[in-house]
């Protein structure tokens, strides 16, 4: 992900807590009312500016794009683009997205905005050592079932691999069985369920998995 890429993967993100029945494209209009514009704006400003802490640390976050009409998977780093098909632009018709990040292995998901590589380096000093770990797996609405996301978890599994990892981790929440039975049948078997409290704050049952690469 480039800077360029910004405003596109901001709307991605932001759709994907939007109702379909609220989508023009599925017939609906948005409900327009204040707080729902408020809430709207700030998820926005959320993902805005946790894209652009990931963009500060490019060799802890990688940000993989999919795009319309593009053999391959974006790969950027500060604004250089590469791609696993070849070529260079920016992010117009973005259909999904998955974050490869290093993370300690606390049993906790990562958080919205970034820790800097020295705090990560200070968890695996007192016991929890930084494996990849894939999140922020989305595609847009319109373009589903059509194995995006399998091969978006591909793109990051083999990043992970070439960076010389064994494993990767990841989290799914439970009710979202689409989600469960994607990695399942990719390989992923439960490290186990997470933190209540987390389950409590994100009012998710959040399981975590992992794969040998």
């Amino acid at each position: 992900m480039s800077l360029s890429d910004l405003s596109a993967v901001v709307h991605l993100a932001a759709r994907e807590f939007t109702p379909l029945n609220e989508l023009p494209e599925y017939g609906g209009t948005p409900s327009g009312g204040l707080v729902e514009e408020f809430e709207a704006w700030g998820l926005r400003q959320k993902v805005r500016w946790g894209m652009l802490a990931r963009y500060l640390y490019p060799d802890d976050h990688e940000v993989l794009l999919l795009v319309e009409g593009e053999e391959g998977v974006h790969r950027g780093k500060r604004g250089k683009e590469a791609r696993e098909g070849g070529g260079e632009g920016g992010a117009a018709g973005l259909l999904g997205m998955v974050e490869l990040s290093l993370q300690p292995t606390t049993g906790l998901p990562p958080p919205l905005f970034p820790l800097s590589p020295a705090v990560k380096r200070l968890f695996a000093l007192l016991g929890w050592p930084l494996q990849p770990y894939i999140s922020n797996l989305l595609v847009d609405v319109t373009v589903r079932r059509q194995g995006h996301a399998a091969r978006l978890v591909a793109v990051a599994e083999a990043q992970a691999r070439a960076r010389g990892h064994s494993w990767v981790y990841l989290h799914a929440d439970s009710d979202y069985l689409p989600a469960v039975r994607l990695y399942e049948r990719l390989g992923y078997r439960d490290v186990g369920r997470g933190r209540a409290w987390v389950d409590r704050w994100t009012g998710l049952r959040l399981r975590y998995l992992r794969k040998e690469l």
